[in-house]
């Protein structure tokens, strides 16, 4: 029957053969199917698995892996028990319950499709320990991972019959009286895995207590403790470099194989009809015997050794036939009892210089020699071989590393108040192992090399290059700068008076630990991946926008945006896969529910402050998050409100847009786009797409608002243009004359302006004027008038007047004081009362085309035409119904009512 191994990202599907006596015959993996050779079968990490963190700290992670179940015992996480993350999980259908360091004594009831994952690294450092006996699921799968697993009993613990596989993995374990797995009524259907586990305190732990035939599964494990409980196994059995601590009793039904280096350190018998291949593997079991054989079957034992002092070493009365092969006694040879042997192998008395012996399994062993390749070189002689790299081997594998050491300097920069010194020692003790050209160099660093540093003043600080020279051997400092010769680098220091540093440390110490090895042993390779997938994720190609907006008459607006295909770089290349219009958005900041799920933007109409959108105009920004599993995600950001004008849209003064990505999106997070929408309440919800920016390659900010494509603002004392010949030279602004809560808006002129002009002369009706002192007078001329003293001046064209702006597209366009406009397309023109009016401003509209116009309101405003009022807000409107009506207004309540002073046509008031 198949079982299934789920860790957070990658899954391993074993299928185990009945008929083929219940081997595995095929594992499927992310990258296809496999067949293992002669039942041996090779578990490796990867696809996005790591480790990293301390001894009381470590985190087993899987990139843009989310769970909402987290357990902690210091209040901040929503579960503080165990049992109750589980219940919620297992009440959502399954999940991953994450734990946090602790001890947490509970006696757990597990469920199917859950997972328990201890955020702290490797089990064996025992920052996470469970203290308890637990139920597990009587069917489906359960893993547990990541931590220590402590009872004074049982670990997993059922007298009913079940079904369920149990894996544990990167565990320790800990039982005083018991086993791990207590489930002696599993059956064949279910199994029991476990990979990379250590006993750690263990008294008498027999491991698995089974006579139901459930399949046995080890890998990579230190497993059972003591002589008092004795291991029992009914079903198949696979042992993969194990050390069996406990006896071993293989019972009826059992069969499998020991292989790949698995010890038993204890006496391991064979019952009833049992059969196992152990081969590779090795019997030290002191003065215990080392085998009991009263089965019925056929085994075989073949490359094992053998170590005991008992006598005999092998004992029983099986009637089955034991084939031993290549067995080697390091103590006591004999055979006992009544056995069944099958053919023993000879070895030859005589072999050529720098040969070995080298076995196949199933075969005899036969002399042969070692061969070498482009990366290994092998010496033959008399009773020795000698192994080495080729050159290009070690120029690859050992000197491309020259200028680093292999494990972890520990630099210090002190001060006696007259000279400055830099120590450099080992960190936790003992001598540094430079690798240069010339080989490995012992740098005696007990007690630690120092070297005097050149001090620099307070003001003027000195710049020290320390490093440790390959031709010397000696650890040198310099103020020129980095050696041409070979070096190893070791830190860069600014030194200001020794006085001062005595105090206050160096103005600048940088260490350049370019270690191979640091002291949690991780690897110089480690280190460089951590720090590129602490970057923001990369565009690379493809991710193409589509934006579709669906009118329907009573009810909203459909708004959709789809992606095509695209490649995203983290520390490799990674799909994001196509989006349609209506997949998935999540809405991350909601502010009711973050990560919210909508399937149609014209859902958002709240912005992320709680503020209603509706009517406005506003930015959505689209982001993505490319996964490792393949089911990456898009996310929307809601702006941090919204305006009542395109131009404002579009300027977006007060930065509403928000182009952050969270920081625990930041490795695989980034931008897709900006769409700038308009929102209308008429025919059940009208929307408008008013610019579309492509966000693509750019940067996410790390706050809310701004950058990212939308306006970047400045403080006017900060900013300032300087001339390229001259940069004293400096043009200032300042906006303090600005009434407060206003944007002023510069538009430049379509042709070169030089300002010089404008100040030194000014036209008049009797010619041109040059001003004194920057003074310029106004006098009024016919149809002209001034007023105003001081730096006020007033010119009044009598008569005023009217720009005209003929508009061919449908709109809506928001109407400007001092305007009219000519309407001029076969569908109807809209446009808007402007949101801000002064008393007196006005307005008039003409039609050309076919199609007419129409004039909408926004919140809060009416039209007044004679007797008949509009309806006030964004409902009321009104509209021409032949081609040339004509309509002027004036304002006569600031930004709210206006009244029409005439008009030709019969106009439709709403």
């Amino acid at each position: 029957m198949p079982y299934r191994y789920n860790a957070i990202t990658g899954e391993l599907d074993v299928v185990v053969d009945a008929s083929s006596g219940g081997a595995i015959t095929q594992i499927d993996t992310d990258s296809g199917t496999v067949t293992p050779v002669a039942g041996v079968v090779n578990l490796n990490g990867q696809n996005g698995i790591s480790t990293s963190g301390s001894s009381n700290n470590g985190v087993i992670s899987s990139p843009g892996f989310i769970s909402e179940y987290v357990v902690s015992q210091d209040g901040d996480t929503d579960y503080s028990t165990i049992q109750d993350a589980l219940d919620a999980a297992n009440g959502d259908g399954g999940g991953i319950v994450f734990v946090r360091p602790g001890t947490y004594t509970e006696d757990l009831t597990l469920y199917d499709n859950t997972q328990i994952v201890g955020g702290v690294g490797l089990g064996d450092l025992g920052a996470l320990v469970i203290v308890g006996e637990h139920t597990p699921p009587s069917s489906g799968s359960f893993v547990l991972r990541n931590c220590k697993l402590q009872s004074a009993t049982n670990i997993f613990n059922s007298a009913a019959a079940g079904t369920s596989s149990i894996f544990i993995i990167d565990v320790a374990v800990d039982v005083t009286n018991g086993y791990v797995f207590n489930l002696p009524n599993w059956t064949s259907s279910g199994g029991f895995g476990a990979f990379d586990i250590g006993e750690i305190g263990s008294t008498d732990c027999g491991w698995v207590n089974n006579t139901g035939g459930a399949t046995v599964f080890m890998t990579n494990i230190t497993m059972g403790a003591g002589s008092g409980n004795t291991m029992i196994t009914s079903g198949f059995v696979e042992l993969y470099n194990c050390v069996v601590q406990c006896p071993v009793d293989f019972q009826t039904g059992t069969n499998g194989i020991a292989a790949g280096g698995t010890v038993f350190e204890n006496t391991v018998t064979f019952s009833n009809n049992s059969s196992l291949d152990i081969y590779n593997s090795s019997f030290v079991t002191g003065a215990n015997t080392a085998l009991n054989y009263n089965s019925s079957a056929n085994s075989k034992i073949s490359s094992v050794s053998i170590d005991t002092s008992a006598n005999p070493a092998i004992n029983g009365s099986g009637v089955g036939q034991l084939t031993l092969t290549n067995v080697s006694f390091l103590d006591n040879g004999t055979i006992g009892g009544s056995l069944n042997l099958g053919t023993s192998r000879t070895y030859p008395t005589q072999m050529g210089n720098g040969e070995l012996l080298i076995g196949s399994l199933g075969q005899p062993a036969v002399t042969s020699t070692l061969t070498g390749d482009e990366n290994i070189r092998i010496s033959n002689a008399a009773g020795s071989i000698t192994i080495d790299l080729t050159q290009n081997a070690e120029d690859t594998a050992i000197h491309g590393w020259n200028g680093t050491i292999i494990e972890t300097p520990l630099v210090a920069v002190t001060s006696d108040g007259a000279t400055i010194t830099l120590s450099v020692e080992r960190s936790g003790g003992g001598d540094l192992t430079v690798i240069f050209s010339d080989g490995y160099y012992a740098w005696d660093t007990t007690p630690a090399d120092t070297v005097t540093l050149t001090a620099g003043t307070d003001t003027v600080p000195q710049v020290n290059y320390v490093y440790f020279l390959q031709s010397t051997k000696t650890l040198t400092a310099s103020t020129a700068g980095w050696p041409a010769a070979e070096h190893a680098p070791i830190a860069t220091v600014i030194c200001q008076s020794a006085a001062t540093l005595q105090t206050d440390g160096p103005y600048k110490q940088q260490n350049w630990t370019d270690h191979i090895i640091d002291t949690n042993e991780q690897g110089h390779i480690s280190h460089l991946n951590f720090w590129i997938r602490q970057q923001s994720a990369t565009y690379l190609n493809g991710v193409a926008q589509n934006y579709t907006i669906t009118s329907n008459v009573g009810t909203p607006d459909n708004v959709f945006i789809s992606t095509a295909i695209g490649t995203v770089l983290q520390l490799h290349e990674n799909t994001f896969p196509v989006f349609a219009n209506a997949d998935d958005y999540y809405v991350i900041n909601d502010s009711t529910t973050p990560y919210t799920i909508v399937n149609d933007l014209n859902a958002l109409l709240t912005d992320s402050t709680g503020a209603s959108m509706a009517g406005r105009y506003f930015s959505l920004v689209l982001w993505g998050s490319v996964n490792s599993n393949g089911e990456s995600k898009r996310f929307i950001n809601l702006p941090s409100g919204s305006y009542a004008n395109q131009a404002d849209l579009e300027l977006d003064p007060d930065a509403y847009a928000n182009f952050t990505i969270p920081d625990q999106f930041k490795s695989t997070g980034f931008l897709i786009s900006e769409w700038k929408l308009r929102h209308q309440a008429v025919s059940g919800g009208t929307w408008t797409s008013i610019e579309e920016v492509d966000l693509r390659g750019l940067l996410p900010n790390t706050i809310a608002g701004g950058g990212g494509g939308s306006l970047q603002t400045f403080d006017d004392a900060a900013f300032r243009i300087f001339d390229n010949g001259d940069t004293s030279k400096l043009i200032a602004f300042e906006a303090s004359a600005i009434t407060t809560s206003t944007t002023r808006t510069i538009t430049m002129a379509d042709y070169d302006i030089d300002l010089a002009d404008v100040l030194i002369s000014a036209s008049t009706d009797s010619g041109s004027a040059t001003p004194a002192s920057g003074t310029l007078t106004f006098t009024g001329g016919t149809g002209v008038s001034t007023s105003g003293t001081g730096s006020t001046v007033t010119i009044d064209v009598a008569g005023g007047g009217i720009t005209w702006n003929e508009t061919t597209v449908t709109g809506p366009t928001s109407i400007v004081a001092a305007n009219g406009y000519i309407a001029n397309n076969a569908a109807t023109v809209g446009y808007t009362l402007p949101a801000t009016a002064s008393v007196g401003d006005y307005f008039r509209i003409t039609g050309k085309g076919a199609g007419g116009w129409s004039l909408g309101q926004n919140a809060g405003q009416t039209i007044h035409f004679g007797s008949s009022d509009t309806t006030t807000g964004a409902g009321g409107s009104l509209a021409s119904t032949d081609a040339q009506d004509t309509i002027e207004l004036v304002c006569i309540t600031a930004n709210t009512d206006f009244n029409v002073l005439s008009s030709i046509g019969n106009i439709t008031v709403v």
